[in-house]
């Protein structure tokens, strides 16, 4: 199978203003819908998955290279908007500067809850990735226990309790989330991030470990600026349904700024 972009509408909205989100590392779209659903009236937001990939089309560049090329395939120019979250967001800053390069209008970036420096990157540990998925789907293991457990285990682990959210998510779901999670977090510990000039907005969790401290500060990775915006929670509330409301309201404040 031939690795390419696939790009979804993730609303019905009919606004000329659009963007395309780039998720997390386990490559899911569901987890935007309850957020684009909100912002409908405002911005039509468009999902980009990667499908067909092997061992040699993983990696940030390439990842950024395939959505850049299906996004103007289908709209017949660059993104206006890119929305990154977790590994998204580098892929998002990836593909502005390849916009960028193409003499195309730079894209607004939007990253959510998502440190990023320029240079090489601290990838996180796929199992504590793995981990956090099954987390957004009630799995009441701690981190130590779950890392303790076997490859097979854990991804039972994560079936059963993704199963309770999503029918049909089996062991073999599971086992393949795994691996996408493995190949990107893979991908993001072999990248190395380029400061972007271009506008650049981000949104804070407030509870977030991610981005508390010295990770608040993207100050080297956007030197003409960016606009902040704060919403309740951790990482995990910022896509999720009752986290929704807060993010819509955060980038409907944006887009008014525009």
């Amino acid at each position: 199978m031939t690795a390419r972009a696939v790009v979804v509408p993730l609303n019905d909205s009919q606004s000329a203003d659009t963007a395309h989100f780039l998720p997390g590392v386990d490559g899911g779209l569901r987890p935007a819908c309850a957020f684009a659903d909100l912002v409908r009236s405002r911005l039509a937001v468009h999902g980009v998955m990667l499908t067909g990939l092997g061992p040699a089309d993983h990696g940030v560049e390439r990842h950024a290279r395939l959505a850049l090329d299906e996004v103007i395939r289908k709209t017949g120019r660059g993104p206006d908007r890119l929305i990154g979250y977790s590994y998204g967001a580098l892929v998002a800053v990836e593909m502005a500067h390849q916009a960028k390069a193409r003499g195309l209008p730079a894209p607004r970036l939007l990253v959510l809850d998502t440190p990023i420096a320029p240079g090489p990157q601290s990838a996180p540990s796929p199992v504590t990735m793995f981990w956090y998925i099954g987390q957004g789907a009630g799995l009441d293991l701690s981190l130590a226990r779950f890392t303790a457990l076997d490859p097979e285990r854990r991804a039972a682990e994560v079936a059963r309790w993704c199963a309770t959210h999503s029918p049909g998510f089996d062991l073999r779901a599971a086992r393949t989330v795994y691996a996408t999670v493995e190949a990107n977090c893979t991908a993001w510990a072999g990248h190395e991030a380029r400061p972007y000039l271009g506008p650049a907005d981000v949104v804070v969790a407030e509870e977030s470990a991610e981005t508390s401290g010295d990770r608040a500060d993207w100050t080297a990775m956007f030197p003409g600026g960016y606009r902040v915006r704060t919403v309740p929670g951790g990482h995990l509330d910022v896509l999720s349904e009752a986290g929704a409301p807060a993010l819509a309201r955060a980038v409907s404040d944006l887009t008014a700024l525009d």
